[in-house]
């Protein structure tokens, strides 16, 4: 069940002398709101997405050119 506050539940259950009780809207627009605000929108996460995979696949390239060209590299450095 929901209430309009919080309070320390070990104060509720006896255990606990930190009686101060916080107003819930209080709560949420100083603990929920912040996250919330910087959650990332689908679009964001659309073009963070986007921009992962093509950093993956220029990366991908990459390594896959140092493959190619690492034998080549080798054999000059034996014939030399």
């Amino acid at each position: 069940m929901l209430t309009s506050s919080a309070t320390c539940s070990s104060y509720l259950n006896g255990c606990c002398a930190n009686g101060v009780s916080v107003r819930r809207d209080a709560l949420e627009h100083a603990l929920i709101r912040p996250i919330r605000d910087e959650l990332p929108t689908p679009d964001r996460v659309r073009r963070m997405a986007a921009d992962l995979q093509r950093r993956y696949t220029e990366r991908s390239a990459a390594a896959r050119q140092r493959d190619v060209d690492m034998p080549a590299e080798l054999a000059a450095l034996e014939a030399s």
